[in-house]
């Protein structure tokens, strides 16, 4: 269900990456150089930060800017959305702010997918057009993996086998949790913080993204989606996950791409995602 990729961001100044206010929940991932192209937006995964897209955004070629945009509660002082309806109007007010004409190109990974989707679904509510929306392995109703009901279910969904029953025993589940996603953030642009208090205010983002993700029914959308599916199934992955959304989208376009879904975004997998997508972004583009 999550990805947790340790990576680096090269374009842009963690300072203002982190920063609160509404232009600083957009994070410019490249600026790119082609007269005239709107925008692409990668929404945050359950992580909260987008620098995991920086091996997608290599891999798409072309000269468009790629912006992503990040979760509420990464940095000091934000609390985090656990409702991804309010999340996505928050984030459509981001968009809107960082873009205010359309159409409007946006997917993500995962909890990102889903956010994406109802993103797409508010903008349409606004009247605004969504030339292009995409779900990267992202799982959905009736195609779901089983909801923890603690840390130490949350944790294997965070990071399967990185503990083994000795080692949990030994430092708990809480206090794992937090090694894992210290572990998985280490590559972030992060400003200079004590680690036991970013990695609690991590613990705390990754609950709330949890609630949200599971509690979160999606309306149907009138537009097209397309789904990026991930070949590799885990033990407990759904086995068709773009199922969720067949019937929710006026239409679905489904590919199946190589690795599994905590690796799909990472080389060399992610050269098929980005080849994909560069087929429809080329085609929106004439």
């Amino acid at each position: 269900m999550v990805m947790l990729v340790a990576g680096e961001v090269v374009v842009h100044d963690p300072a203002t990456a982190l920063g609160r206010g509404v232009g600083d929940f957009v994070i410019e991932l490249r600026r790119g150089a082609g007269i005239g192209h709107r925008p692409l937006h990668l929404i945050h995964p359950f992580e909260g930060h987008v620098y995991v897209y920086q091996d997608l955004v290599d891999a798409l070629g072309g000269d468009e800017p790629v912006r992503g945009i990040r979760a509420r509660g990464v940095a000091a002082g934000e609390e985090p959305f656990a409702d991804v309806a309010a999340m996505a109007r928050h984030h459509v007010d981001v968009l809107l702010a960082s873009q205010p004409e359309g159409p409007y190109l946006l997917g993500g990974s995962s909890l990102g997918g889903t956010v994406a989707w109802a993103m797409a679904h508010e903008l349409h509510a606004r009247g605004r057009e969504v030339a292009l929306l995409f779900l990267i392995d992202t799982f959905g109703p009736g195609h779901m993996p089983p909801r923890p009901a603690d840390d130490a279910e949350l944790l294997q969904l965070v990071a399967p086998g990185r503990f083994t029953a000795r080692e949990l025993a030994e430092v708990g589940a809480e206090e794992a949790l937090r090694r894992a996603l210290a572990e998985a953030i280490a590559g972030a642009p992060l400003p200079a913080e004590d680690p036991a208090v970013l990695s609690e205010r991590y613990v705390r983002l990754m609950r709330c993204h949890t609630e949200a993700f599971f509690d979160y029914q999606p309306p149907p959308y009138p537009g097209e989606a397309i789904f990026l599916r991930a070949a590799a199934r885990r033990p407990s992955d759904p086995e068709y996950p773009e199922r969720a959304w067949t019937e929710l989208a006026a239409g679905l376009t489904v590919y199946t791409v190589p690795g599994e879904h905590t690796t799909i975004n990472q080389r060399p997998q992610v050269t098929a995602i980005g080849n994909k997508l560069r087929l429809w972004l080329d085609r929106l583009q004439g």
